[in-house]
């Protein structure tokens, strides 16, 4: 663990700024001055039961390339609903980028926790009992799909079990519809309505299954996100945050450098450090600079727990502890 000591030099902070990071568009404005936010919310999103209607967050970051893409299928999903498959490492933004794209395009979301759903039933509803009479209750999923121009985000959604997938397949496929028992009737799918699938793919995503090709084929578009480049990712951090470019720049070295040590034949890292860690890492360290204390203590409390202390001088948490010493001593 790293001691106290007194702060670095360089190294204090401005005030924050809500938000998330930059979007494609370019800014005519510098945002007005809000209460710094660690998370990667996309503004606030007033729901109803368990719809969002998400409000646009004018510095959520979006490659070009992706918002051009999204775009094409706002436009495709007006001829017919669409299905999108987002993959990438924890922390990168996909549920983020769901969000954004309903936001974007003035529509609904529902996000459904994937990882939850243990049974067929549990997509469309449960039993309930009211004044003696038992009745099926529709779930929030079933009014989602239904009411048309949602964005339906399948978080997690290779930690669904195969078997789950079955009652899926006629809703993502040309047929747009599922015969539910319990309901006694269709569940349809309403026009213009956007799925999308987020996934953390490869093999330290521990509770993951593998999607099969019936599963895969059903998804049309597959984008790829990775996470943004150090000048990027180190303006999301002052956007959000309010530290210093200085900080964040830092900040963004240290990311850059475990990402090269858990990455690639050889890897010495089980795991990436994410924006989202490193947003938890620029907020503490900012109120840490406030009390006068050493700001790298911080890094005690968001990235180092999350690497292990076997092997002793050459262990996970030896190495990211050389970083932060070669980087913040600085």
């Amino acid at each position: 663990m790293i001691d106290g000591a007194s702060g670095s030099d360089g190294m204090q902070m401005a005030g924050g700024t809500n938000g998330a990071p930059v979007t494609a568009a370019p800014r005519t404005r510098q945002p007005k001055p809000a209460p710094a936010r660690p998370d990667m919310a996309l503004g606030q999103m007033p729901e109803v039961g368990g719809i969002l209607a998400p409000e646009v967050d004018p510095h959520f970051f979006v490659h070009e390339d992706n918002v051009n893409i999204l775009d094409v299928i706002d436009t495709l999903s007006k001829q017919t609903p669409q299905n999108v498959l987002l993959t990438g490492p924890q922390g990168s933004g996909k549920t983020e980028l769901a969000v954004w794209l309903a936001a974007k395009y003035g529509r609904p979301c529902i996000i459904m926790n994937c990882a939850t759903v243990r049974e067929t039933k549990d997509w469309f509803g449960y039993r309930d009992a009211k004044a003696g009479s038992i009745f099926w209750h529709r779930s929030e999923f079933v009014r989602a799909l239904e009411m048309g121009r949602c964005v339906v985000v399948l978080d997690e959604f290779n930690r669904l079990h195969s078997t789950l997938h079955n009652s899926l397949y006629p809703l993502l496929d040309a047929r747009r519809a599922s015969y539910v028992e319990e309901i006694g009737g269709m569940v349809k799918v309403g026009p213009q309505t956007v799925f999308v699938a987020t996934a953390n793919i490869g093999f330290t995503h521990v509770g993951t299954h593998t999607m099969d090709s019936a599963i895969e084929d059903r998804f049309g578009f597959r984008i790829e996100i990775d996470f943004p480049t150090p000048a990027q990712e180190a303006e999301i951090l002052v956007n959000k945050t309010g530290v210093t470019k200085g900080l964040a720049d830092k900040l963004t070295r240290f990311a850059k450098d475990i990402r090269r040590k858990a990455s690639g034949v050889g890897a010495t890292l089980a795991r990436n450090v994410s924006t989202r860690q490193l947003l938890a890492s620029a907020t503490l360290m900012k109120e840490l600079a406030a009390r006068k204390m050493d700001i790298k203590l911080a890094l005690n409390y968001t990235v180092l727990p999350h690497y292990s202390k076997d092997g002793g001088r050459d262990s996970e948490q030896a190495q990211v502890l050389q970083l932060v010493q070669g980087i913040f001593a600085e």
